[in-house]
């Protein structure tokens, strides 16, 4: 058996062979010198020709640079849709302004429309049965017997 430099890399725990013999066995020197006609067809490591990197293998570098290449252009692309959305949104608060319709969107507006929603959910609770809020309904949940079964 050949001994065969190894290269550990101890970032992704790939390794890599060399593809030269590190030292030549005794069949493989006698192929060499043409006393066997097959050559040596096993290889090994040894501790001595083994050697740890801090780093990546070619393999997982290049495939951690296409991530990055992929990452890096999703972000463009986002960032040129956000800038694609405030142009949208100008354009379209300019063709409102012009048609006579506000489209500041005043906070008052949504002030009101949120206390309208309170009422509506209000008028809700009146209708559910034994008038539970949803709050009464989880506080007697909580103290039924096999509580645990349906509360995390």
């Amino acid at each position: 058996m050949c001994i065969f430099k190894r290269t550990i890399f101890t970032v992704c725990y790939h390794s890599q062979w060399s593809s030269q013999p590190f030292r030549l066995c005794k069949h493989q020197e006698s192929h060499n010198a043409g006393q066997t006609p097959e050559p040596c067809k096993q290889a090994r490591g040894h501790p001595l020709a083994t050697v740890k990197v801090q780093k990546k293998c070619p393999q997982c570098e290049g495939a951690h640079q296409t991530v990055d290449e992929k990452l890096q252009k999703a972000k463009d692309i986002i960032t040129e849709s956000k800038k694609t959305l405030v142009r949208a949104d100008e354009r379209c608060r300019a063709l409102l302004g012009d048609a006579g319709i506000d489209a500041s969107g005043a906070k008052d507006e949504d002030e009101v429309e949120m206390e309208g929603l309170k009422e509506e959910i209000e008028a809700l609770d009146d209708e559910w049965p034994r008038n539970y809020t949803a709050g009464e309904f989880l506080k007697n949940r909580k103290k039924a017997e096999k509580a645990s079964l349906f509360m995390g």
